[in-house]
């Protein structure tokens, strides 16, 4: 049986996951924003970011109307990990939280890690780039983006993945960009598929981060049955 793990690179994917029931549990980067170069961070370390230091890490950011806190060795940006004021901002206090949200990523963490060494067909999905061009360079550092603005980046992600867990890991690519998909078309095990919106919008509203509900079931139904018949040939 498929045990999917979501690695963002938004809430979205995990949202959607969770809402037709192919996800079971919380993950670590559900509600995280992530770059690439995060993720190929995290397959590095074996999902391991969480340290003594953790809260010397941390740094208040401005994004888009609003702000966030990002882990800057990571650029991982721990988006809804704080609370939130009435008007969307981060609490002027968030830094009080930072050892009760310490504990629980770290717990996280260290799940995802063993989930990933024992289950028997893990797979992972890695939807769209919701951390991308102007965006993407003032928020990440130097090196960070042009990790994540490299075309072998994702084919990088694989292939680490697969090193640090020493095991044929499979991974499924939603809406990722066709120039970042041509180093990975030889390599196996590499789902490709695009979410296409149409249908009705969650909550009928074309602003809900959750999207088209019609395309997300199109689209996870298919890769369900892909992963279905992938499992029984193995």
């Amino acid at each position: 049986m498929t045990t999917y793990f979501p690695l963002g690179t938004n809430c979205t994917l995990a949202f959607n996951l969770k809402r037709v029931g192919v996800q079971k549990e919380t993950g670590l980067l559900d509600n995280f924003i992530t770059s690439y170069s995060s993720l190929l961070y995290l397959f590095e370390r074996k999902f391991h970011f969480v340290d003594d230091n953790f809260g010397d890490y941390l740094e208040l950011i401005p994004l888009g109307n609003h702000d966030s806190v990002i882990h800057r060795p990571s650029g991982l940006i721990l988006h809804h990990a704080f609370e939130r004021n009435s008007e969307g901002y981060i609490k002027k206090n968030w830094e009080d939280d930072i050892e009760k949200v310490k504990s629980k990523y770290l717990y996280l963490s260290n799940r995802m890690n063993q989930s990933i060494i024992n289950k028997i067909d893990p797979m992972f999905i890695i939807h769209g780039e919701a951390l991308n061009g102007e965006v993407s360079k003032s928020t990440l550092l130097e090196y960070q983006f042009k990790i994540s603005q490299s075309e072998e980046v994702i084919g990088k992600i694989i292939l680490q993945a697969r090193k640090s867990y020493e095991r044929y890991l499979r991974f499924a690519l939603l809406s990722v960009r066709e120039n970042m998909l041509r180093c990975v078309k030889q390599i196996s095990g590499v789902y490709i598929d695009n979410i296409i919106y149409h249908g009705d919008w969650y909550e009928n509203n074309p602003m809900h981060f959750g999207g088209c509900m019609r395309g997300w079931d199109e689209g996870i139904a298919r890769m369900s049955n892909m992963s279905s018949e992938n499992s029984k040939n193995h």
